[in-house]
Protein backbone atom coordinates (compact mmCIF):
# COMPACT_ATOMS: atom_id res chain seq x y z
CA UNK A 1 0.00 0.00 0.00
CA UNK A 2 1.20 3.53 -0.78
CA UNK A 3 0.74 4.22 2.68
CA UNK A 4 2.54 1.55 4.29
CA UNK A 5 6.30 2.77 6.33
CA UNK A 6 8.97 0.94 7.12
CA UNK A 7 9.70 -0.28 10.31
CA UNK A 8 13.49 -0.81 10.93
CA UNK A 9 15.51 -2.25 13.54
CA UNK A 10 19.11 -1.83 13.85
CA UNK A 11 22.04 -3.20 16.04
CA UNK A 12 25.23 -1.39 16.70
CA UNK A 13 26.82 -3.84 19.27
CA UNK A 14 26.20 -0.33 22.30
CA UNK A 15 21.81 -0.20 21.30
CA UNK A 16 19.08 -1.45 19.53
CA UNK A 17 17.50 1.41 17.46
CA UNK A 18 13.99 1.16 16.20
CA UNK A 19 12.22 3.39 14.01
CA UNK A 20 8.75 3.73 12.08
CA UNK A 21 9.14 6.74 10.18
CA UNK A 22 9.62 9.13 12.43
CA UNK A 23 9.61 8.35 15.41
CA UNK A 24 12.72 6.71 17.09
CA UNK A 25 13.41 4.67 19.50
CA UNK A 26 16.76 3.63 21.30
CA UNK A 27 17.65 0.36 24.24
CA UNK A 28 20.65 0.79 25.99
CA UNK A 29 22.34 -2.92 25.43
CA UNK A 30 25.91 -2.51 25.92
CA UNK A 31 25.93 -3.50 29.54
CA UNK A 32 25.02 -7.25 27.92
CA UNK A 33 26.75 -9.83 25.70
CA UNK A 34 25.15 -10.56 22.12
CA UNK A 35 22.68 -13.26 23.51
CA UNK A 36 21.26 -10.51 26.10
CA UNK A 37 21.23 -8.33 23.11
CA UNK A 38 18.96 -11.22 21.57
CA UNK A 39 17.20 -11.83 24.44
CA UNK A 40 16.25 -7.70 25.22
CA UNK A 41 14.83 -7.58 21.18
CA UNK A 42 12.56 -10.83 21.59
CA UNK A 43 11.20 -9.47 24.64
CA UNK A 44 10.39 -6.21 23.16
CA UNK A 45 8.90 -7.85 19.76
CA UNK A 46 6.68 -9.97 22.11
CA UNK A 47 5.63 -6.83 23.70
CA UNK A 48 4.94 -5.21 20.68
CA UNK A 49 2.73 -8.04 18.89
CA UNK A 50 1.06 -8.14 21.96
CA UNK A 51 0.23 -4.95 22.36
CA UNK A 52 -1.02 -4.58 19.01
CA UNK A 53 -3.20 -7.76 19.29
CA UNK A 54 -4.70 -5.75 22.25
CA UNK A 55 -5.49 -2.79 20.26
CA UNK A 56 -6.88 -4.96 17.85
CA UNK A 57 -9.34 -6.12 20.15
CA UNK A 58 -7.93 -10.18 19.37
CA UNK A 59 -8.41 -11.02 23.21
CA UNK A 60 -10.90 -12.91 25.09
CA UNK A 61 -10.82 -13.59 28.56
CA UNK A 62 -6.88 -12.72 28.68
CA UNK A 63 -6.41 -15.41 26.15
CA UNK A 64 -4.64 -14.56 22.55
CA UNK A 65 -7.76 -15.11 20.07
CA UNK A 66 -6.36 -15.21 16.92
CA UNK A 67 -3.91 -17.88 16.51
CA UNK A 68 -3.77 -19.16 13.17
CA UNK A 69 -3.14 -22.92 13.22
CA UNK A 70 -0.69 -23.32 10.61
CA UNK A 71 1.15 -26.22 12.70
CA UNK A 72 0.89 -28.78 15.45
CA UNK A 73 2.06 -26.39 18.34
CA UNK A 74 -0.63 -23.95 17.02
CA UNK A 75 -3.39 -26.29 16.59
CA UNK A 76 -2.97 -27.49 20.37
CA UNK A 77 -2.65 -24.05 21.15
CA UNK A 78 -5.87 -22.95 19.23
CA UNK A 79 -7.90 -26.37 21.02
CA UNK A 80 -6.37 -25.81 24.59
CA UNK A 81 -7.61 -22.14 24.43
CA UNK A 82 -10.82 -22.52 23.22
CA UNK A 83 -11.07 -25.39 25.42
CA UNK A 84 -10.02 -22.63 28.64
CA UNK A 85 -13.23 -19.91 27.05
CA UNK A 86 -15.51 -22.75 27.19
CA UNK A 87 -14.90 -24.11 30.42
CA UNK A 88 -15.04 -20.54 31.42
CA UNK A 89 -18.71 -20.80 30.84
CA UNK A 90 -19.01 -23.86 32.36
CA UNK A 91 -19.26 -26.33 29.13
CA UNK A 92 -16.57 -29.29 29.49
CA UNK A 93 -15.83 -30.83 25.84
CA UNK A 94 -13.42 -33.40 25.54
CA UNK A 95 -9.92 -32.73 24.12
CA UNK A 96 -9.91 -35.15 21.51
CA UNK A 97 -13.59 -34.19 20.34
CA UNK A 98 -12.12 -30.19 19.65
CA UNK A 99 -9.04 -31.42 18.27
CA UNK A 100 -11.66 -33.04 15.30
CA UNK A 101 -13.81 -29.85 15.56
CA UNK A 102 -10.93 -27.83 15.08
CA UNK A 103 -9.90 -30.21 12.13
CA UNK A 104 -13.60 -29.74 10.01
CA UNK A 105 -13.54 -25.86 10.75
CA UNK A 106 -10.27 -25.47 9.68
CA UNK A 107 -11.36 -26.38 6.07
CA UNK A 108 -14.15 -23.30 6.21
CA UNK A 109 -12.08 -21.37 8.35
CA UNK A 110 -10.21 -18.15 6.24
CA UNK A 111 -6.76 -17.25 7.32
CA UNK A 112 -8.12 -14.15 8.96
CA UNK A 113 -10.66 -15.85 10.62
CA UNK A 114 -10.11 -16.57 14.45
CA UNK A 115 -10.13 -20.24 14.84
CA UNK A 116 -10.48 -19.69 18.36
CA UNK A 117 -13.41 -18.56 18.43
CA UNK A 118 -15.28 -20.19 15.64
CA UNK A 119 -14.58 -23.47 17.80
CA UNK A 120 -15.53 -21.71 20.88
CA UNK A 121 -18.68 -20.60 19.21
CA UNK A 122 -19.14 -24.11 17.98
CA UNK A 123 -19.62 -25.84 21.41
CA UNK A 124 -21.06 -22.72 22.90
CA UNK A 125 -24.30 -22.54 20.68
CA UNK A 126 -24.65 -26.17 21.00
CA UNK A 127 -25.27 -27.04 24.77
Amino acid sequence: PEDAQVFAISYDGQSLDFSLGELKSSFDVQETDLLGAHLILKMLLNMHSTLLMGLMNRFESNIMTYVRPSNSKLIDRSIRYAQLLLKEQGIEIPYQVLVNDCFNLMESCSESEPIVLKLFAHHNTQN
